[in-house]
């Protein structure tokens, strides 16, 4: 899974702090055997209790001394940290954490989701009505269907016997003992005629029950993507996802661009190209390019609904718009809007 950095150096199973005496050490939040991998020694398996710390000495513990990327692995998680250490002091301290679900754990919260349908409508409530609007509106539709073919089949059947009691009516006239045993033809054949148009009544009927579900289904379904569409046109990213995971993101995709420095202009070019008849989505960047719209199945969504998909509660409706900021850099304009939630 994707790490993700932890501005509060903690994750799920661990909180990365210091002792009484100032040097790095870690506190388990809950009980936790994992391998701790340190630079320069290998890899050591360790256990803690919840709430218990190593080292909690006053004095600098020799087995965190060495500076340099550490590893902290469990079965839930990967937890990536760095141990930096000041020029002529020796001091240390943890900076830069960054956690990664393991593909275990990954599974397990996908259970656990598919077990609880709230939990599933709590993401996305709407593209599930969607959803749910389309099937009923296609199962209704076969429906109506078979009951069309059923009902065809009546009234051929409803035919044929009409066809048989005239001839048996026909035969009857021209002789009396033929005719007595094809009135008993006849009588029967009525009978069946009768539960034929019954069934074709009762058919009917059905039919236009089906006619009218689908009627409010279709209706469903279109107050369902209208609701959709709307909220789409709302949706706006939040302050903290700018502030914390846009520039890494872009990094990432552009590793040897110096992106905090290229406007919007230049950005927009690297992502999809130059604007004209062959505009076309050159990179995937967040997903956004291969996630599948559900309103129309068809793969590229904006970036705010890509980013909603992974990360829910980084994207809602929008209260502030701002405009004219195609010609600003990445970082001017990221480090102007930090700059303004902190004086909200």
């Amino acid at each position: 899974a994707q790490a993700v950095r932890s501005s509060n150096m903690e994750s799920s199973q661990f909180r990365f702090g210091k002792n009484r005496n100032g040097y790095p050490n870690i506190t388990a939040l809950k009980d936790v055997k994992y391998t701790v991998t340190e630079p320069g020694k290998g890899k050591f398996e360790r256990y803690l209790k919840e709430g218990e710390t190593r080292p909690d000495y006053i004095f600098f513990d020799p087995d965190f001394r060495h500076p340099g990327e550490w590893k902290f692995e469990t079965d839930a998680e990967v937890c990536t940290v760095t141990m930096t250490a000041e020029a002529n002091k020796g001091d240390r301290h943890w900076a830069d954490l960054r956690v990664a679900l393991t593909e275990a754990e990954e599974q397990r919260r996908r259970q656990v989701s598919a077990r609880d349908p709230e939990l599933v409508l709590e993401r996305m409530p709407l593209q599930n009505a969607e959803k749910l609007a389309r099937e009923e509106v296609a199962s209704l539709s076969r429906k109506i269907q078979a009951a069309a073919q059923e009902m065809h089949g009546l009234y051929d059947q409803s035919t044929k016997a009409r066809k048989v009691f005239e001839e048996k009516k026909a035969l009857h006239r021209a002789a009396e003992e033929e005719a007595r045993r094809r009135q008993v033809e006849a009588l029967e054949a009525a009978e069946v005629l009768k539960a034929i148009e019954l069934g074709r009544k009762a058919a009917e009927s059905k039919h236009q029950e089906f006619q009218a579900a689908l009627v409010t289904a279709r209706n469903r379904l279109a107050d369902a993507t209208a609701q959709a569409t709307r909220v789409r046109g709302e949706l706006g990213v939040s302050l903290e996802f700018l502030a914390s995971d846009f520039v890494p993101a872009l990094e990432r995709e552009f590793p040897d661009v110096d992106v905090q420095a290229k406007t919007f202009l230049e950005l927009a070019e690297m992502l999809w190209g130059p604007p004209g008849p062959g505009f076309a989505h050159r990179t995937d960047f967040l997903g956004h390019a291969s996630a599948i719209d559900p309103n129309d199945e068809v793969a590229g969504v904006s970036l705010a609904s890509a980013i909603g998909m992974k990360h829910p509660r980084r994207v809602g409706s929008t209260n502030l718009f701002v405009s004219w900021t195609w010609q600003y850099t990445v970082r001017g304009l990221v480090q102007a809007l930090v700059d303004y939630g902190r004086r909200k």
